[in-house]
Formats: C-alpha cells, sequence, structure tokens
C-alpha cells in the first residue's frame, strides 16, 4: 500500500478547515482558566505575640509559691488561648455575639457555638523556640479579619491572664494575713507566758542571767572554752538533726560556702571568743550593753554591703544609744563617801574642840 508524506500545504487546509473547531476550543479553555482563578480565594494571616513572664523579685516568687496553679506552664497556657471563655470575650468583642446576652440560655444557642467555633478554626497558636513568647495566628480570606481577630485574641488573653492572677494573688495575700494574725496571736500568747514564768520564777533576763554565770566561773581563757561550748553545741544539734529525720548537705557553690565559713568562724567562734575575752575584764553589766549596739554595727555594714540608706532618724537613735553605753559602761562612777568618813570630824574641829574653857 502506497503511503502519502504529508507536507506544510496539507497541514494548512485541516487547520484552515477546522479553523472553528480550534478558536472554540482556546475559548473554552481561556474562559475555564479565568473561572477557576477567580474560585480560588487569597487568604492572609496575621501574628501577634505575647510574653508569659513570671516574678523574679523575692516576694513575687513567694506570691506565685503561695498561689501555685497547674495553668501556669507554657503549654497549658497555648491551649487555653483557644479555650470557650477567651473566644467568648472575643466574639463579644468583634460583635459576633449580643453584648446584653449571657448565661447558659446563650451558651446552649447554636449561633453561639457556630460563632465560637468559628472564631477558633481560624486561630492556631505557637511557642517561639526556647523563649516564653506564644505567637497567635489568625488565618482569614479577609485581611482586615485576620489583623483584628489576632490582636482581640492577644488583648483578651491577657486581660484574662491579669485578672486571674490578681485574682489568685489576692486569695495568696489573705491567707497570708490570717496566718500573719494567727502567729501574732500565738507569739503575743507566748509572750505572756514567757512574763509569767519570769514574774513567778523571779528571771531577770536569760542574756544577761547567763553573763551574770560566765563572770561566776573561773576565769579561763577564751578560746578553749569557746572550743567547748562550740563542740557541745554542734554534737547536740547534729543528735537533734538526727531525730528528726533532716537532709544533712554540705554548701554548694562559692556564694554559699563563703556565707557558711563567715557565720562558723567570724558570726560565731569569732565573736563569741571576743565576747569571753570582753566578760574576762568588764563587769557583767558592763558587757550587757552589746545587745543595743549590734543593731548599729549592722545598719553600718549593711550600708556597706547592701546599699541600705542610713537615715537622720537613725543618726540620733545612734548617737542616743552611744551616750547611754557610755554613761553606763564605760564612764567611770563618781566617788562616794562612807558614812564613817562623813561623820568623822575634821582636824581643825578636833583642834577647836580640844581647846576648852
Amino acid at each position: 500500500m502506497a503511503q502519502y508524506e504529508m507536507n506544510l500545504r496539507d497541514y494548512w487546509l485541516i487547520v484552515r478547515r477546522r479553523r472553528w473547531t480550534i478558536i472554540g476550543s482556546m475559548v473554552l479553555a481561556m474562559l475555564f482558566s479565568f473561572w477557576l482563578a477567580k474560585q480560588k480565594v487569597p487568604t492572609y494571616q496575621a501574628t501577634a505575640a505575647v510574653k508569659f513572664e513570671q516574678s523574679t523579685s523575692l516576694s513575687g516568687l513567694l506570691v506565685e509559691v503561695l498561689s501555685y496553679s497547674t495553668s501556669d506552664s507554657i503549654e497549658t497556657q497555648a491551649s487555653l488561648i483557644k479555650s470557650y471563655p477567651i473566644l467568648e470575650e472575643v466574639a463579644r468583642r468583634l460583635n459576633r455575639l449580643p453584648q446584653s446576652a449571657r448565661g447558659e440560655a446563650l451558651r446552649e444557642s447554636r449561633a453561639y457555638t457556630a460563632a465560637l467555633d468559628g472564631i477558633g478554626g481560624k486561630i492556631r497558636t505557637q511557642r517561639v523556640p526556647s523563649t516564653s513568647i506564644l505567637e497567635i495566628i489568625a488565618t482569614s480570606t479577609n485581611a482586615k479579619e485576620a489583623r483584628e481577630l489576632a490582636n482581640t485574641v492577644a488583648e483578651v488573653y491577657r486581660d484574662y491572664s491579669k485578672t486571674n492572677r490578681n485574682a489568685r494573688i489576692t486569695e495568696a495575700r489573705k491567707f497570708i494575713e490570717e496566718q500573719l494574725k494567727e502567729v501574732e496571736g500565738r507569739v503575743k500568747r507566748a509572750e505572756e507566758e514567757v512574763w509569767a514564768f519570769r514574774d513567778a520564777n523571779r528571771v531577770i533576763s536569760p542574756g544577761a542571767e547567763s553573763t551574770v554565770l560566765l563572770k561566776k566561773f573561773p576565769r579561763a581563757h577564751p578560746v578553749p572554752t569557746n572550743a567547748v561550748a562550740m563542740a557541745i553545741g554542734a554534737a547536740l544539734l547534729f543528735f537533734a538533726s538526727v531525730v528528726a529525720g533532716e537532709t544533712r548537705v554540705l554548701p554548694d557553690g562559692v556564694r554559699v560556702a563563703s556565707a557558711y565559713v563567715y557565720l562558723v568562724l567570724v558570726g560565731s567562734v569569732t565573736m563569741f571568743t571576743l565576747f569571753l575575752f570582753v566578760l574576762n575584764r568588764w563587769s557583767a553589766s558592763a558587757v550587757s550593753y552589746q545587745a543595743v549596739l549590734s543593731p548599729i554595727v549592722t545598719i553600718l555594714v549593711a550600708s556597706q554591703l547592701v546599699g541600705e540608706g542610713i537615715t537622720w532618724q537613725f543618726v540620733v537613735g545612734a548617737a542616743i544609744v552611744l551616750f547611754a553605753v557610755y554613761v553606763g559602761a564605760v564612764k567611770p562612777p563618781k566617788p562616794t563617801l562612807s558614812p564613817r568618813t562623813a561623820e568623822a570630824p575634821q582636824s581643825g574641829e578636833s583642834a577647836t574642840g580640844a581647846r576648852g574653857p
């Protein structure tokens, strides 16, 4: 069978004969592409960031410990943002729920559920890695709606978190105040019992009496006396800790170890040795004045170490205390005449009396 080879003229004749079919197909393809492009709606995303921050000050940490809640983790906060209480307030601020309608009747309606589910489906949360920042991402086909939705969710979460934390802090404060009142009552009762015991047993002051007892002991070198006292005290405290089941650990860190060494060597051993040294040379009443000098030294040291301010009230009070200590402990007493010396006649009077008539 003979084969016929087509040339360009033959192709042109075919195109010319089928021209309307080809043109119609091209037009239909263009119209379909335009319709398909119109059906694909663009989506917009808006992102708002919130920081979940915990207290770093000592008072804030104490309140947070007392008001601890399991909802404080970052993951829980991320889930809380999409909870119904947050979404309900967001819907109200965006005017998707009536402002006046509240209660169980509203929450049981389909419009309520549909509005909240619609908002919840458009937002998602994610945590910025290695930070305490949460990103709220809103998606919508309307750029303005996405921006308003992300900002409103962030504002509602901030207000809700602030209100919730303030409520927990208020509860913790009430608890602390109640405990303070209870402790004050206990301290007051204990003071009354101590005063009653002191009155019944004619006890003046335990600290002053211990100073007097040490003064009456045979004079000994302060260092051996301090070593014996510290050894006995350490043994008793160790035995008490074993009985109480306390854990005994070594100081951890340079600052803790240095503070421990200071308390042991300077605050305990050195101070008690100096106390015994002074007690061997002064009277017990004069040594007891160290109790009123300690606060002055403490405030002066604190002003240099931690920058505490020194007020004029402190200066005036310290001057009064120092003057009182000088009068009571340092100033030598005035010599007094004994009754026999005061009644003895002077030498001139004796001579005059001898020269009688």
